[in-house]
């Protein structure tokens, strides 16, 4: 059995990106992506990894997919100083297929907002996956507004069923 870690791309970074560790030899798995790094969208500059969840729809203790969400600092804002607008993507990564090598990433959805916290991920009574995450972010000082600027943003929650055949 290989035992392995998954981290994301911190705020500062050059692009959103995933590293995979494997926790026997400590350092970046080379059966996965080019040599443990699998790039996350277009490499839009100033993009960050925001939640990870891992899930197991078999219950056979192997993870089946990660779901990651990123966060995109975009433009400058025009009717705010120093304020950018953030928006998000939510890749999933499946893990079941025969070998790592053929980790295969999709994108499963463009946010209106940037996404910071883990997607839930569930199943229900009939066997659907379904996927439940929000948009928003309170890390930085510029990230918390006015009232008057509150009453204006948008966040999202966004559920949807995911068919682990689509692309």
């Amino acid at each position: 059995i290989s035992l392995h870690l998954a981290v994301g791309s911190g705020q500062g970074a050059s692009a959103a990106k995933l590293f995979i560790i494997d926790l026997q030899t400590m350092s970046l798995s080379k059966s996965f992506g080019r040599e443990g790094v699998l790039a996350l969208g277009s490499g839009e500059n100033g993009a960050y990894v925001g939640g990870i969840s891992a899930v197991d729809y078999q219950l056979d203790a192997q993870t089946d997919s990660l779901y990651v969400g990123t966060v995109k600092e975009g433009q400058m804002k025009t009717d705010a100083a120093s304020v950018k607008d953030l928006s998000g993507e939510l890749f999933r990564l499946d893990l079941s297929g025969k070998g790592h090598r053929k980790t295969s990433i999709h994108k499963r959805l463009d946010a209106r907002g940037p996404i910071v916290s883990s997607p839930v991920i569930s199943t229900d009574s009939v066997g659907n996956h379904w996927v439940h995450l929000s948009t928003g972010r309170l890390e930085k000082t510029s990230d918390y507004m006015s009232l008057s600027q509150a009453s204006q943003a948008t966040s999202y929650i966004y559920g949807f069923k995911d068919r682990l055949g689509d692309s």
